[in-house]
């Protein structure tokens, strides 16, 4: 019994997986399999086992429009500094199950305003530089979200029926169907600062309907999973 069991819920999982990486691969028409769609190029001394313990920086994301919703100061800041955090969380849970150590970003944002830094001004070296120092790290992982735009959208399409009071009852057979096109690209990089070399470079851009507006920043916390799934694991260390 307990064979069968376990069989069953290996072919469940297996199943699941499959079906996690469908989605995934779904999203980025004509790529499959997981990491689909993730571009990366390395330099050609980039050795992994040099990069034990990292730092990840996620630059604020700037210009992040939602086209069509009004969103008071405040109510943007919140959805912008949450993107922030789940795709800063995507790549510290990769990378930690890659077997690298990493500095958070709230060690460095302490530390920042401690020497009255403002990070969005600096520039991408400046920025490392001091995080460097900070942070007693020889590398940075900079990932920045280069474009992320939600925009409503609406399709026709008929329905033989419809529920009394709903938009497609007051239209007659014709229902509006209601959907929201995401784009959205991240990149990262990472950048050895003792000569401000590129190891290593992961990109990854999506353009996709959502059916509802919440997916956005979900989208953006599993780009940012598969773009640090791309990143060479470290190596087992042997005893």
């Amino acid at each position: 019994g307990n064979t069968i069991m376990s069989t069953t819920i290996q072919r469940f999982t297996a199943l699941m997986l499959a079906a996690l990486a469908l989605l995934i691969a779904s999203a980025i028409p004509g790529e499959a399999g997981p990491v689909a769609g993730v571009k990366t190029s390395q330099h050609a001394s980039f050795k992994p086992e040099n990069f034990e313990r990292l730092a990840v920086i996620v630059k604020p994301i700037q210009g992040q429009s939602h086209t069509g919703f009004v969103m008071g100061g405040r109510g943007r800041q919140q959805s912008q500094s949450q993107s922030e955090r789940l795709v800063e969380q995507g790549f510290m849970r990769t990378l930690m199950a890659h077997g690298y150590t990493l500095v958070s970003r709230t060690d460095l944002d302490a530390a920042m305003v401690e020497k009255g830094l403002d990070q969005a001004k600096l520039t991408d070296e400046k920025l490392t530089e001091e995080a460097a120092k900070l942070l007693h790290v020889s590398s940075i992982l900079i990932v920045s979200v280069d474009a992320f735009s939600v925009t409503p959208m609406q399709q026709q399409g008929s329905r033989p029926a419809a529920l009394p009071g709903t938009s497609a009852a007051r239209s007659g057979t014709q229902q509006t169907q209601r959907y929201f096109q995401m784009v959205a690209s991240i990149s990262a990089r990472l950048v050895k600062i003792n000569d401000n070399m590129v190891m290593w470079t992961g990109d990854m851009t999506i353009n996709r309907a959502l059916s509802n507006q919440e997916q956005d920043t979900l989208m953006l916390g599993s780009m940012a999973e598969s773009i640090a799934t791309a990143f060479p694991a470290f190596p087992a260390k042997k005893n």
